[in-house]
């Protein structure tokens, strides 16, 4: 299978997630710039025929595109051609160090570099009318990149004013600053360029412009492994006029006579996560050892000290209460309790409601699947067998080893596509894969330890799952975060208390992860 993006087209979020990802793979962002102005140089250079007479003029901003702007006045005027680099700002409201970087640099080589910073809207017409620009051979837009939102301030506005009446070449880095990369919309005005150098792959909304895809360096494992972008990306931040229950309601279904701890810990994960309210419904007896752990979880008791249909009513009356439920944790195999999820999971498939189903959960799930009462899972449905789990829901043959991903993913595929959803496959490496009747998508996840072998912390998984998914993450997406996360926790856990671990320990050091990652 192939996981070159330069195929197809990618969206802003794409970007920003495969950037972070290749940082956390060790790749910084810095070299990724470089790569990026070094590419763009070269086709400049070449498509219109510059030398050591030639002059640009590039406008920059003052993100990242303006550092991609920055660089590219670097290695134009290693070959000799004249460059004129207007930064549109203040330079102390640079936004990265990248960026920052790249001015302080521009502004040491004074050869064949003239460096302005225009903070207002006069200066920017004055050099416009000056020698500098009107002789120019092009002009380059590093203005604004893909986080381009509402109407554009000056003196930006009128730097892409200026651009547009200009009769001189114009290029635009990555995006032609004011469009939209993802739907090629133009709220405000946008830099009508004669060509487009973009970096990776090409952008979902260029339906209509000129583009060059310029390869940066991005790893192949950037896009396959799960990383620090993707979790970054399913971390919503709360809008400032938010009110309880607007950032995840979670409903846990789980418990028995015999368990009450694997609910309680699925529902202390997400509430450590930082949801707004979880209920945790349990059987009859077992809600006093649920409330000790935490008074934070909301619990609400079953009619008898195990599910059965008799639970029923209750269990939708909360289900249309959540946005997410989680079932599964602790639930045994009474064979009452059967009866109750076979309805209940038939009723939630129906109502289209978001589900994780988990532990015992997928076995009974399986026999729904076995006797032919389900025949092809939403992609609203997210599972979460190990192996032995998964020969629960459809047999196969030995897979692949592990880390033989190429045909590991593409065994699961061919065996999951009868059951459809949302799977994560729990492993050494943990296979995350959606089937829908559109296709198929799979990601891998390695972060994790062999210390993380211990009961409750595939509960505490779930809990994360279901937390990603409530505040508004699609299945996939909450899957892939939510395995990452746990795994980043088993190897903190094990830093800080040594080999010995207790799912709990993931959980006291969820708070503390995040916050080391300015999540």
């Amino acid at each position: 299978m192939s996981f070159n993006f330069n195929k197809k087209t990618i969206t802003a979020k794409d970007v920003s997630l495969l950037d972070t990802n290749s940082a956390s793979l060790g790749i910084p962002n810095g070299y990724l710039m470089e790569c990026a102005g070094l590419q763009a140089t070269n086709k400049i250079y070449e498509q219109y025929n510059l030398n050591s007479k030639s002059s640009v003029v590039i406008m920059c901003g003052i993100g990242n595109n303006g550092g991609d702007g920055l660089c590219i006045a670097r290695h134009l005027a290693t070959r000799g051609v004249f460059v004129n680099v207007l930064l549109l700002g203040d330079p102390i409201h640079i936004r990265t160090e990248e960026t920052r970087l790249n001015w302080e640099l521009v502004k040491t080589l004074s050869l064949k570099i003239r460096s302005f910073s225009i903070k207002n809207v006069i200066q920017l017409k004055t050099f416009s009318k000056s020698k500098w620009f009107e002789g120019a051979n092009v002009i380059i837009d590093a203005l604004l990149g893909t986080g381009i939102k509402g109407n554009i301030r000056e003196p930006i506005s009128t730097a892409i004013d200026i651009i547009n009446q200009s009769e001189i070449p114009k290029i635009s880095i990555d995006v032609p600053s004011g469009l939209d990369p993802d739907t090629g919309k133009i709220t405000d005005k946008s830099v009508s360029c004669d060509l487009c150098i973009t970096f990776h792959a090409k952008k979902k909304g260029f339906t209509s412009i000129n583009t060059w895809v310029a390869p940066i360096g991005i790893p192949l494992e950037a896009s396959l492994f799960v990383g620090d972008g993707d979790l970054k990306a399913a971390i919503k931040k709360r809008k400032k006029d938010v009110h309880k229950g607007q950032y995840g309601k979670l409903l846990v279904i789980g418990g028995s006579s015999s368990y009450s701890g694997a609910p309680t810990l699925a529902a202390m994960s997400a509430l450590e996560f930082g949801i707004d309210l979880c209920i945790c419904f349990v059987p009859k007896g077992i809600g006093n050892a649920v409330r000790s752990f935490s008074p934070n979880i909301i619990v609400q008791e079953g009619v008898a000290e195990n599910f059965s249909n008799s639970d029923f009513t209750k269990a939708k009356k909360l289900s249309t209460w959540s946005d997410t439920v989680l079932i599964g944790p602790g639930l045994g195999n009474d064979p009452k309790t059967i009866e109750f999820f076979e309805e209940f999971i038939l009723w939630i498939i129906k109502e289209k409601i978001p589900c994780v189903v988990d532990a015992d959960g997928i076995k009974m799930l399986g026999k729904l699947i076995k006797e032919k009462k389900i025949e092809f899972l939403s992609s609203q449905i997210v599972l979460t067998p190990h192996i032995a789990e998964l020969k629960s829901l459809i047999q196969f043959s030995n897979l692949p080893k592990f880390d033989e991903i190429e045909k590991r993913s593409e065994k699961l595929i061919s065996i999951l596509q009868k059951i459809g959803g949302v799977i994560l496959v729990k492993g050494v490496y943990d296979y995350i894969i959606q089937i829908s009747k559109r296709g198929s998508k799979y990601r891998i996840n390695r972060s994790g330890c062999p210390e993380m072998s211990v009961g409750g912390t595939g509960d505490v998984l779930a809990g994360l799952i279901s937390a990603f998914l409530s505040i508004g993450n699609s299945p996939f997406d909450s899957a892939c975060a939510a395995v990452y996360l746990n795994g980043l926790l088993g190897e903190s856990a094990k830093n800080l208390y040594g080999p010995r671990l207790l799912a709990t320990d993931l959980i006291k050091n969820l708070k503390s992860l995040l916050s080391s990652k300015n999540f």
